[in-house]
């Protein structure tokens, strides 16, 4: 909220997706049932690799600064079931991808209490 508190009155940004890097992927697909039954959660992260841009202006005029990136997301996205019954897909948020160092430090935090 901060930054967009700061950007100068008379200053749109305009972002975009210039376009895909291959095909959205699911990376990873779980399901927990809950201590009651029929019900569950079901959660899916899907990587999405887009080329996006993002423009400024002052007006009519586009300011310097402009630029395209290479941009690699992770969506989380989420569906309740009860009584057996599922909700629609919902989008939870986004996370980073978790290397093994990550993974050994939650490991190791897990185990020492």
């Amino acid at each position: 909220m901060a930054r967009m508190e700061a950007r100068k009155k008379d200053e749109k940004w305009e972002w975009s997706i210039v376009k895909y890097n291959g095909r959205p992927r699911v990376v990873s697909n779980r399901m927990a049932r809950l201590p009651i039954d029929g019900a569950a959660l079901h959660q899916a992260v899907v990587k999405i690799k887009t080329k996006q841009q993002l423009r400024r202006w002052a007006g009519e005029k586009e300011l310097a600064g402009s630029t395209e990136k290479d941009t690699v997301e992770y969506l989380v996205v989420q569906r309740k079931i009860w009584r057996w019954e599922s909700s629609e897909w919902e989008v939870w948020g986004t996370t980073e991808e978790s290397d093994w160092e990550d993974v050994k430090e939650t490991w190791t935090m897990k185990m020492m209490g």
